[in-house]
């Protein structure tokens, strides 16, 4: 996901973000308020463009709108993500974590939020959770939030103001808020590498349509299918299933937006057995049916970012 919002940072946020040959950035404008800055960004990525970024701060990438052909992105430790991005989905970095990401496709928004490691504590804990590395997950609270802070973005009145303020602390705390409290130590953990986590994600993205099973998944790696399970745990934060169907629905909502494939289709090139399958976990995720998603995105108007000069 790109993250080119980060390339000239205040000094409170400086970072090591090197872009390698990007694309023009369109507009951008950066807000602050109560310790969380957010960089709003609209910028023309028809040709190849790569992403860099490791800073001392926490970075939180939320995809805003505009069209992806191609997507990928890797994060140090987690197995990051492949396939074009979805409004509302959500990258998050924890602070000094390696991010790259390569994306093509035409004129994209999207937001980047920084956290300082030192943002207040939850109450009750001594000290901050860690943030917890997601790459492509939706997060409509995150959506809906950055959003609003857009529209407040000029805004002089003092409720105005007073709303950015709370809201961007609240945003703040819905990223610490998804982390663990800092377990203490037990050993060594069993983990996959950046190489075999690059593996099992290709694996599973390009076989969505596929059967898949554990044990075949773990024979992959030479490990039991426990073994296999705790490092994949480890590595993603989540479990093989629940990744899986993560990304059959991240496919379904793509498909239901810029293809007019019927439901039936949508839902066995993507892995559900039938449409009443897609449809049930479709809206157990999400909380709305394939039908009403696809109602929705073509009637949500498009994100009012900072006009091109």
């Amino acid at each position: 996901m790109p993250t080119r919002a980060q390339r000239q940072p205040p000094a409170s946020t400086a970072d090591s973000t090197a872009p390698v040959e990007p694309g023009p950035i369109l507009e951008e404008t950066r807000h602050r308020w109560s310790g969380v800055e957010i960089a709003l960004t609209r910028e023309d990525i028809t040709a190849p463009s790569d992403w860099r970024i490791c800073r001392p701060c926490h970075t939180v990438i939320v995809h805003l709108e505009g069209g992806m052909d191609s997507l990928e992105t890797t994060m140090e430790g987690h197995g990051g993500s492949r396939g074009a991005a979805n409004p509302g989905e959500v990258w998050t970095i924890p602070a000094g974590v390696r991010y790259a990401a390569t994306a093509r496709g035409s004129t994209i928004g999207y937001a980047v939020v920084s956290l300082d490691p030192s943002f207040p504590v939850l109450p009750g804990e001594r000290q901050a959770r860690p943030v917890e590395p997601t790459a492509g997950l939706p997060d409509a609270f995150l959506h809906q939030s950055v959003r609003r802070l857009a529209s407040l973005r000029d805004r002089t009145d003092d409720l105005s103001i007073l709303l950015a303020h709370s809201l961007s602390h609240a945003v703040g705390v819905h990223v610490f808020q998804r982390g663990s409290p800092i377990p203490e130590s037990s050993g060594r953990e069993l983990k996959l590498s950046a190489s075999e986590a690059r593996r099992i994600r290709d694996h599973l993205i390009q076989n969505l349509s596929e059967r898949v099973t554990l044990d075949d998944l773990a024979r992959r790696f030479g490990l039991t299918p426990h073994q296999f399970l705790r490092a994949f745990n480890a590595t993603f934060g989540t479990t093989p299933i629940q990744y899986l169907i993560g990304q059959r629905i991240r496919e379904g909502r793509r498909l239901l937006r810029t293809t007019r494939l019927d439901l039936t289709t949508i839902a066995l090139n993507t892995g559900f057995s039938s449409h009443a399958h897609f449809t049930h976990t479709f809206r157990k995720h999400l909380g709305l049916t394939p039908r009403e998603y696809r109602r929705a995105a073509a009637l949500e108007a498009p994100m009012n970012l900072p006009a091109i000069s």
